[in-house]
């Protein structure tokens, strides 16, 4: 680090000697926040490296959520080197903001007389809709008809200020809506209308859904869980917001939390990823040390019963990187999946991600069980052996920490789904960045079939998420083409939808898209990434256009759509406007459907919109 902050230091010395010199115009802050930028950021901002979001970008944000971000958020060590007075010249030399002066809380209306309505029953179990992330939901437990998904209108927007993602996916329980937002607060709303019932400030980023406890009509407490993007694990009463407990269930400096943690039987289970591989990046960066992992935590003490790690022995010194810094492994293997959960089999299913060094490890690439008492691995199925990857094999990075058997980075960032086929079989059911859909055995592992109905791609592929009904597995594809992915493809590009039979991987029916929804947009692309959700007998996708489709489950043709990204004013007065429809699907609950559109990252659109749609009114 010392090296770190000399050779920085000289450099931040040259570049601000040479500005000194340009026209009175500049202010001193403003020289000395584009000398930080041009030292410290510009080598992987604006270099379209992944993780590292466009100065165009970053331009939507406030001073103040910059400044957060690299003082107590997911660029706090990159920005570890700086004084005070350089992290707050650089939030506002890149924003062309000034600090303080723009408020990040939506402001809502206070909620009054509208209590917790605990004789409702608990429907929705956060992101995966229920245990096994099936995604389904039944048109009449959430208060729609039958055709309400065919005849849909806007009914109201929420818009999160100085946001460019609604990264976390509304979850609902008592009649209360709760999410997260990119500025790390979570707030509990009224379902209906949008008041707040409460907020409470979290660290970092919260990109997760919000799980709640179960819950019945005489119980004092409801516990509400989640985690952030700097790996703190929380716990609230749902009820009032305050702070139960706050956790830290994986001690590497790099761990994240971005799978939607899943309640059972009074255990919150949470898998874990890092951000280590941007690190690696850095020339200089010791890579790799992260292990991937999945824990058991009370849910009314936060504290950890058991954490199984992806990769089983802890990182050991390798040979030095061309620029002669230590290098370290094996390392990754990170879950960035909700859980699914398994009642019958005592065991639950996660997916990792590739090795950020080698030697590459048989649990990378992999679906996982694990025995949910004492989280032993009780089998592993590997889709891709092989696969290190890191930041630093970006083509526009190509640095010394790229391992030297560079793997093509496909993840099973899409969470495991357990359903039954129309044999009765139940089977696991898994996406990958490769593009491949994949039917597993839950007792042994075994790979029953692989469809690669995708190119794939470091942003898939397969991504997030996909759903299951009535014998039938939903894969949406993004295969976006990324320019900076080394990877060399044959094949084209095929995004679209895909309905499989999970008996037989059997193409049922296909949607791709025609129109160009883009017009020249260079952060639009038509690929289907988000994952869908199933209400009845409709099927409903986000597109990375922006657009939400509805399409009839059973034969694909498209019945509805709404494009996200026009502006729209939220009942908070704040303007708003979606993006990229990516991370998160709709959620239904007592007649309405809701909607997270932005996301503003990896050269996708911004925004800053949820919204709310209702069957339309004759």
């Amino acid at each position: 680090m010392k090296k770190l902050i000399i050779a920085a230091a000289i450099g931040l010395a040259s570049i601000t000697s040479a500005l000194a010199q340009q026209p009175e115009r500049e202010t001193e802050a403003s020289q000395l926040g584009e000398a930080v930028y041009q030292s410290y950021c510009a080598s992987c901002h604006g270099q379209r490296v992944p993780k590292a979001p466009d100065p165009l970008m970053i331009k939507h944000m406030t001073a103040d959520s910059v400044y957060k971000t690299i003082t107590a958020g997911v660029m706090a060590d990159q920005a570890a080197a700086l004084h005070d007075d350089e992290r707050r010249a650089v939030a506002e030399f890149l924003t062309g903001k000034v600090l303080g002066q723009e408020d990040t809380d939506p402001n809502l209306t206070q909620c009054k007389d509208l209590a917790f309505d605990r004789s409702e029953k608990l429907l929705i179990r956060d992101w995966g809709i229920d245990h096994k992330n099936t995604r389904y939901q039944d048109p009449a437990s959430v208060g729609l008809s039958t055709t309400a998904p065919e005849n849909l209108e806007v009914s109201w927007a929420l818009a999160f200020p100085g946001a460019v993602r609604v990264r976390s996916q509304p979850a609902f329980a008592g009649g209360y809506m709760f999410i997260g937002s990119q500025d790390g607060a979570v707030y509990a709303l009224d379902a209906a209308t949008g008041c707040q019932h409460w907020k409470y400030q979290a660290i970092s980023e919260v990109r997760t859904s919000i799980a709640i406890s179960d819950y019945e009509e005489n119980d004092e407490q409801v516990i509400a869980v989640f985690g952030d993007y700097m790996g703190n694990f929380y716990g609230v009463d749902a009820l009032t917001g305050e702070e139960l407990w706050k956790k830290r269930p994986h001690d590497h400096t790099h761990a994240t939390i971005t799978g939607t943690p899943r309640i059972y039987d009074g255990r919150a289970f949470v898998t874990i990823a890092s951000h280590e591989d941007g690190s690696a990046v850095r020339p200089d960066y010791p890579c790799c040390t992260f292990r991937g992992a999945a824990a058991s935590v009370d849910i009314h003490t936060g504290e950890t019963n058991w954490i199984t790690y992806t990769v089983k022995d802890e990182a050991t010194p390798r040979k030095l990187n061309s620029a002669g810094t230590q290098r370290w492994g094996s390392s990754g293997a990170a879950s960035w999946t909700t859980a699914s959960i398994d009642a019958a089999r005592n065991q639950m299913y996660i997916g990792t991600g590739d090795n950020y060094s080698g030697p590459a490890t048989d649990t990378s690439d992999s679906v996982i069980a694990l025995d949910l008492d004492s989280g032993k691995i009780n089998w592993v199925f590997q889709a891709t052996s092989g696969d290190t990857w890191n930041g630093a094999c970006m083509l526009p990075v190509n640095g010394p920490n790229c391992p030297e058997v560079e793997g093509p980075d496909y993840d099973f960032g899409s969470s495991m789904i357990l359903a039954k086929g129309n044999d009765g079989r139940e089977v696991l059911l898994a996406g990958q960045k490769s593009g491949a859909a994949f039917a597993v055995d839950p007792d042994t592992g075994e790979m029953l079939w692989k469809n690669k109905v995708g190119r794939g791609g470091i942003q898939g592929g397969v991504h997030f998420g996909m759903a299951a009904a009535g014998g039938t597995v939903f894969v949406p594809v993004s295969d976006m083409i990324y320019a900076e992915d080394a990877e060399v493809y044959t094949d084209p590009a095929v995004p679209g939808l895909y309905a499989l039979d999970i008996v037989t991987s059997e193409l049922l029916w296909s949607w791709k898209p025609t129109e160009d929804t883009c017009h020249g947009n260079d952060v639009c692309d038509p690929g289907l990434s988000a994952p869908p959700t199933i209400i009845g007998d409709y099927i409903l996708a986000g597109s990375l256009d922006g657009w939400l489709r509805v399409h009839n489950r059973h034969s694909g043709d498209l019945v509805w759509s709404l494009d996200t990204t026009q502006e729209i004013e939220g009942i908070n007065g704040v303007a708003g406007k979606g993006g990229s429809l990516n991370g998160t699907g709709p959620v239904a609950y007592n007649g309405r459907i809701y909607v997270a559109s932005g996301y503003g990252m990896y050269d996708h659109m911004p925004g800053n919109v949820l919204i709310v749609l209702q069957e339309k009114k004759d």
